[in-house]
């Protein structure tokens, strides 16, 4: 075989390289493009995710924050009674603490209630 020859084959498999080349650089971007659609998705995925769990704890936050006002002012009229019952002789005082706790087991029955409302307006 000539030079010519084997230089032919030399410049056929250097001609060919370029586009081998091109076609594995193609590869590789397509699955690094997959790869950034994937991350894209779950990226998105998770601050959805993020976003309704942030919206539930604001919204355990206010129910607490209600309770917790129902509770003080439940406590300070409770302290307001048991203030003016002191100053009532003591049998009229023992008969208050017996109203003062029948009004306390209804307003925890109340609340109770409230409270399953509440969750069941969330569920639904």
């Amino acid at each position: 075989m000539s030079n010519y020859g084997i230089e032919t084959g030399r410049r056929r498999k250097s001609q060919a390289y370029p586009a081998e080349l091109e076609e594995e650089k193609n590869k590789i971007m397509c699955a690094f493009e997959q790869m950034r659609n994937f991350l894209e998705e779950l990226q998105h995925f998770w601050m959805t995710e993020l976003e309704d769990l942030e919206k539930e704890m604001k919204k355990k936050k206010e129910i607490n924050i209600v309770n917790l006002s129902e509770d003080i002012t439940g406590l300070s009229v409770k302290r307001t009674e048991m203030e003016k019952n002191c100053q009532q002789a003591t049998i009229e005082f023992l008969k208050g603490i017996g109203t003062t706790v029948t009004r306390f087991q209804e307003l925890k029955r109340r609340r109770t209630l409230l409270g399953t409302l509440q969750a069941w307006k969330r569920d639904s």
